[in-house]
């Protein structure tokens, strides 16, 4: 009677998380690593408390990959969009510096030509993001791969908590990375928009 009154309350407290919390993290773009993470750690949790749950980490690598695979998809797609604005607007940036040279030009159309630039500039930024971003999900994807091989026909048992906190936090330690390297790719941003375009200078009438 005990057993199946926590197994009833574990039962429950999951499918809470599952539909309310780990569905919310899911929709906020950027966070399929934390979330895979909690997915794992829950359903091993789950598994280990609640009898009537599936045990079986075949399930849970399927399930995990999949969410991964979407976002890399994803990913890819807005990879070849950024690639054709970069190529679409590099052609154009060259022509004119070949027409202009060295030649003396009015300050309102350089304004506007290192606006375009800039603008450039970000698009190649987002390019960066992105492609570190893959290499990230792709890792995380093979380190699932990996242990799914390591647990090939194996039960999920109360040691297989260890692994699962593992996974979570390694999937934690590549979501922090991509934060670390957006942050990076912010500051470059800011710093070459002051410099390119500083502001004016009180001295200067």
């Amino acid at each position: 009677m005990q057993r199946s009154t926590i197994s009833a309350g574990v039962d429950a407290a999951w499918t809470y998380f599952q539909f309310r919390i780990l569905s919310y993290l899911k929709s906020c773009r950027g966070s399929v690593l934390p979330t895979s993470g909690l997915e794992i750690l829950g359903r091993v949790l789950e598994a280990i408390v609640n009898a009537n749950s599936t045990n079986s980490w075949r399930r849970i690598f399927i399930i995990v990959a999949g969410h991964i695979s979407e976002e890399l998809i994803r990913l890819s797609a807005e990879d070849e969009r950024l690639y054709d604005q970069v190529q679409a607007q590099l052609p154009l940036h060259h022509e004119q510096s070949e027409e202009i040279g060295w030649a003396a030009i009015p300050r309102g159309i350089l304004h506007e030509r290192n606006k375009r630039r800039k603008a450039l500039l970000a698009v190649q930024i987002r390019t960066t993001r992105i492609k570190t971003r893959r290499v990230l999900h792709h890792r995380a994807l093979w380190y699932i791969h990996m242990l799914e091989e390591t647990k090939r026909g194996q039960l999920i048992s109360y040691w297989d908590i260890l692994p699962a906190s593992g996974m979570f936090a390694y999937f934690i330690l590549l979501w922090l990375i991509d934060a670390v390297f957006a942050l990076v790719w912010a500051l470059l941003g800011l710093f070459e928009s002051l410099v390119v375009d500083p502001p004016p200078s009180p001295l200067v009438q």
